[in-house]
C-alpha cells in the first residue's frame, strides 16, 4: 500500500503544480474538504475509488496516473463500498471478455453450418 500511496500523493502534487492549483481549488472542484486533499497529499489519508475518479476526471487524466496498477494493492482504496464495486467491476469485464469470446464462436459455426 505504501508505494501507490507514495505514487498518489507525488501524482497529485506534480500536477496541482503542473495546473497551478491549490488544495482549495482542488477540493472544490471534487467536492472534499481542503483538509482532506492536505492529507492525500501528505500520505495520511488514502482517497476513495470516487475520489481518484474526480480527480482524474479534473486534470484529465487516466485512473492509473493517480493510483498505477491497482490490481497491486486493492487495500489502497480505503472505502469498502468503493473496493467491493471495483472488484465487481473488473468480475464484470472480465465475464464481458469471456462472453464476446463465446459469441463469436458461436456465430463461427452459424456460420459454418450456413455454408454447409
Amino acid at each position: 500500500m505504501e508505494k501507490n500511496k507514495n505514487l498518489f500523493s507525488e501524482n497529485l502534487k506534480k500536477i496541482m503544480f503542473e495546473k497551478n492549483l491549490n488544495q482549495q481549488e482542488v477540493a472544490d472542484k471534487i467536492g472534499v474538504a481542503q483538509t482532506i486533499v492536505s492529507r492525500w497529499i501528505k500520505g495520511i489519508r488514502n482517497p476513495s475509488l470516487s475520489s481518484v475518479k474526480k480527480l482524474s476526471a479534473v486534470f484529465d487524466v487516466p485512473l492509473n496516473y493517480f493510483i498505477g496498477d491497482v490490481n497491486e494493492d486493492k487495500d489502497f482504496i480505503a472505502d469498502d463500498k468503493d473496493k467491493i464495486i471495483f472488484q465487481l467491476t473488473q468480475a464484470n469485464l472480465q465475464l464481458g471478455k469471456e462472453v464476446m469470446k463465446l459469441g463469436k464462436e458461436i456465430l463461427k459455426e452459424i456460420n459454418e453450418l450456413k455454408n454447409r
